[in-house]
């Protein structure tokens, strides 16, 4: 017979539903900005809050990355199969 200890599992049922989101949905990435405010304004209109993300790559070149996020595994997975199928075109879920 094994003793289980109730406080224990309370705390980890506690941690889990604590836990922070941690993944971002990328819908594209743009050389240039308008280009990116322009799929930023549709992704909107879908009633989502994205956001752009301005990154240099090693050779120096800026790009724009349209990104949704935080969010918590289920919530990257649920609107990333929402999004590809919306606009028929692959979109990654990164962290």
């Amino acid at each position: 017979k094994k003793d289980i200890e109730v406080e224990n599992l309370i705390d980890f049922d506690e941690e889990k539903e604590l836990e922070t989101p941690q993944n971002y949905i990328q819908i594209s990435t743009w050389r240039n900005k308008k280009d990116a405010e322009r799929e930023l304004e549709a992704i909107k209109s879908l009633g989502y809050s994205p956001f752009i993300l301005e990154a240099i790559d090693k050779n120096n070149h800026t790009w724009y990355k349209v990104r949704i996020g935080p969010l918590s595994e289920k919530e990257s997975s649920d609107i990333s199969f929402n999004l590809s199928t919306i606009l028929n075109k692959r979109i990654s879920i990164v962290k």
